[in-house]
């Protein structure tokens, strides 16, 4: 069995729930434009800062539900900057065992809830009980060459350049992505 993709485009609902008929996407696009803005108010031109928005903008919280659609174990997908001012997608992957618990443990502890509605996996919230949930951490560096130049219609980022971006970054995340998951089933 191979592990579907870690990240895809939720084009046909976009589509189908936009309220201008057109792309959902869009419309938080135009609401959350402010993500776009740099320090002096103005238009980010830089390529990484609007593919980080647009990426960020693109996922749950802002939108529910998101447009970048993520492997039910895939539980955050954040971009990061360091001191340098590189961007990377720091990518938390819940992890199917309790491989660091003594066995001792191991079986009364809770893991992972696997929600049987959304498919993804939860956090089982319950304090009266020993609860472990381990995973992974992976950082995929993101360079101005990956993504789309940013492109704005009346200081609104276009869809196309910000769906542009955010596909770029699927298709970056998605081979690292899939061998830790098909590695760790």
């Amino acid at each position: 069995m191979t592990v579907t993709r870690p990240f895809g485009l939720n084009e046909r609902y976009d589509r189908d729930e936009a309220s201008d008929g057109v792309s959902r996407y869009g419309a938080y696009l135009a609401q959350k434009r402010k993500l776009f803005l740099d320090f002096d108010d103005c238009l980010t031109a830089d390529r990484l800062a609007f593919a980080a928005a647009a990426w960020e903008i693109a996922q749950s919280p802002i939108m529910s539900p998101p447009y970048v659609l993520a492997h039910p174990r895939i539980q955050s997908a954040v971009p990061r900057w360091d001191e340098e001012y590189r961007l990377a997608i720091e990518v938390v992957v819940a992890m199917p065992n309790l491989w660091p618990l003594p066995a001792q443990y191991r079986y009364r502890a809770l893991g992972w809830r696997e929600d049987s509605v959304w498919g993804g996996f939860e956090d089982p919230r319950d304090a009266g009980r020993l609860t472990v949930l381990p995973s992974l951490l992976v950082r995929v560096p993101v360079t101005a060459g990956d993504v789309m130049d940013p492109v704005y219609e009346s200081g609104i980022p276009t869809v196309d350049a910000a769906r542009g971006s955010v596909l770029a970054m699927c298709h970056l995340l998605n081979p690292v992505l899939a061998s830790v998951l098909e590695q760790h089933r």
